[in-house]
């Protein structure tokens, strides 16, 4: 009788373990990109926007991405990560200007963001030394 009660010890034991190991939520490495805490009441929806435009970010969607970015930032205009995600859809873009616009916002709401005070002083710079393009001469008439 030992042996079976033990037997039957190792056996719910074992079922334990792999029922818990099952509970454990299995998340693409491209998600796993902390969201700001605390997240406003109501506020749901812009992180939401948020994380899809991540996921779209991540396909090489980019216009979808910043697509999801400004429905965010249209939700919640303070939530300063999603300044700075629209910030690298733009400069993958090469949208410089905007892409400035968006890292100096993001520094506006929260100014101890050291990711965006890199990116904007990388793109700055390169704005600087970067000559403007000439204008196309006009056509003889």
């Amino acid at each position: 009788m030992p042996k079976v009660k033990k037997l039957l010890i190792l056996v719910i034991a074992f079922g334990l373990m792999l029922s818990l190991s099952s509970c454990r939520k299995k998340v693409k490495p491209e998600f796993k990109k902390p969201l700001p805490l605390p997240v406003a009441v109501g506020k749901k929806e812009a992180v939401e926007h948020t994380d899809k435009g991540c996921h779209y970010f991540n396909q090489g969607k980019i216009d979808l991405a910043i697509k999801e970015y400004k429905a965010a930032i249209k939700i919640d205009p303070k939530y300063a990560t999603v300044h700075c995600d629209l910030a690298i859809a733009y400069e993958k873009r090469g949208m410089t200007s905007e892409a400035i616009a968006e890292y100096r916002e993001a520094l506006r709401l929260q100014p101890t963001r050291q990711d965006a005070k890199a990116s904007l002083a990388r793109l700055e710079g390169r704005a600087k030394r970067t000559p403007p393009k000439p204008k196309p001469a006009p056509k003889p008439k």
